[in-house]
């Protein structure tokens, strides 16, 4: 199972402190490009090959309030981003 949690009010002490916006009711869609791993490879989430991981994902965000918007994986998807840029990206090392 997955579970996605936020702390309101942390997330919006962090928000105000940094000068960011913060949405209103009318929100746009967000777009989420998630890489998993499974059997020790990463890939970019497959919608048909993981419908639960992708309920989870819309009834945690639709909790929340946010629009989801996952990619279509088509071949211009494909072409334009790769798990290894994204993951090399978004790596955080302490």
């Amino acid at each position: 199972m997955l579970r996605v949690s936020f702390n309101q009010g942390a997330v919006m002490a962090f928000m105000c402190d940094s000068g960011l916006a913060v949405w209103g009711e009318n929100r746009d869609k967000t777009l989420l490009w998630l890489v998993i791993e499974q059997r020790g490879k990463q890939g970019f989430l497959d919608v048909e090959q993981n419908a639960e991981i992708v309920s989870e994902l819309q009834q945690a965000f639709q909790a929340k309030g946010i629009p989801l918007l996952l990619p279509l994986m088509d071949l211009e998807e494909k072409q334009a981003i790769s798990v290894k840029v994204t993951v090399q990206t978004l790596t955080v090392k302490t």
